[in-house]
């Protein structure tokens, strides 16, 4: 019963939260959606949610989990003072996805890590102070939380329009979206094995939404040549290609590659 009360009382926490900031957004003139802007984005490509949705049952929240965070030139845990806006956006998307399964795998640390580290990064990116204070809240009451699981449905819902909104304003939606698209398919490969390759090719084969960042991204100048490169040999592949864990790693390669670039 009491554990029910400490979860009634998150949820409360979180709608309140949510509901103040949206109150003090539209309380200040500066922070308004670009209509021009916000029309020259089309975006059709599946979020990290609809990415793990698609792989549940057969892939456990868990298991994409433990791939989270990174190693090496792909760990995107932190961001530099004077990061681009094309880069720190790609990195928003990144930890977005992380935050989504983290919190749906019931891994506190991690989701804790997640969060704290995209706070970090609207404030580089100079985001609206309101909005740091009400994520960097939301991230109290997750610490408090003895199951972040029952958060995984609440917390990302109430983030993804104030940073979509933010970063739209950059003009930098296109990279949030290709570093959570990216991040995704990252984890889904992680896990892939010679048993699951036909369960997981939804995931994995999205030649549609490659084509779609190659096309929106021709339009932007910060784009690296490795970037474009990556998401083309992305665009050709066919799902009865991949049949085996060379094909997949043909795929995480790609994906590896774009996170380095975009680090």
């Amino acid at each position: 019963m009491l554990r029910k009360s400490k979860i009634r009382l998150l949820a409360s926490m979180i709608f309140i939260l949510a509901l103040a900031f949206v109150c003090s957004v539209g309380a200040e003139e500066e922070v308004k959606f670009d209509p021009a802007k916000e029309k020259s984005v089309v975006f059709l490509n599946p979020t990290s949610d609809e990415v793990f949705g698609s792989v549940a049952g057969k892939v456990s929240a868990k298991q994409l989990a433990a791939n989270t965070g990174g190693t090496g030139a792909t760990a995107l845990y932190g961001f530099s003072t004077g990061v681009s806006k094309e880069k720190g956006s790609f990195k928003l998307g990144v930890l977005l996805a992380d935050v989504t399964i983290t919190l749906k795998a019931n891994d506190k640390e991690k989701s804790k890590a997640a969060l704290k580290a995209l706070i970090d990064g609207l404030g580089k990116l100079r985001a609206p102070a309101e909005m740091i204070e009400s994520f960097s809240n939301l991230n109290g009451a997750m610490a408090q939380a003895t199951d972040v699981k029952v958060l995984a449905d609440a917390v990302v819902p109430i983030m993804r329009p104030f940073i979509n909104k933010f970063v739209t304003e950059q003009g930098m939606l296109e990279y949030l979206t290709l570093g959570e698209h990216c991040e995704g398919i990252k984890l889904v490969a992680s896990r892939a094995d010679a048993n699951n390759i036909k369960e997981l090719q939804a995931a994995l084969v999205q030649p549609e939404a490659a084509q779609n960042f190659v096309d929106m991204l021709s339009k932007k100048p910060g784009t690296p040549e490795g970037v474009t490169k990556a998401l083309n040999e992305l665009a050709a592949l066919k799902a009865a290609e991949v049949t085996d864990l060379r094909s997949v790693a043909k795929i995480k390669g790609c994906v590896d590659n774009i996170l380095q670039f975009m680090s």
